[in-house]
């Protein structure tokens, strides 16, 4: 079993403060970049998630859902409730 003060914040995951240090004081150099390479960056762009995302303050307590509306116009609730705290 794992106590759960320990896994919060994935805390038992950080780096140790010698390994940061040795880090800072050895920084990993990059080699040349190949033009032949195919290695590619992916993101999103317009029109998407990305392009859609709003964020938002509530003044008061109140519940929100999430849903997902198809290409055809059809509505799917896809978590009915989630509570929301102010501020």
């Amino acid at each position: 079993a794992v106590n759960p003060v320990l896994r919060e914040g994935n805390s038992d995951r950080r780096a140790a403060g010698a390994v940061k240090q040795y880090a800072r004081s050895h920084p990993h150099k990059m080699g040349a970049w190949s033009k032949d390479s195919k290695t590619r960056v992916a993101h999103m762009s317009g029109s998407d998630f990305y392009g859609s995302e709003v964020a938002t303050t509530v003044a008061a307590p109140t519940n929100a859902r999430i849903e997902l509306v198809g290409s055809d116009g059809a509505t799917t609730v896809l978590k009915p409730k989630i509570p929301l705290k102010a501020g």
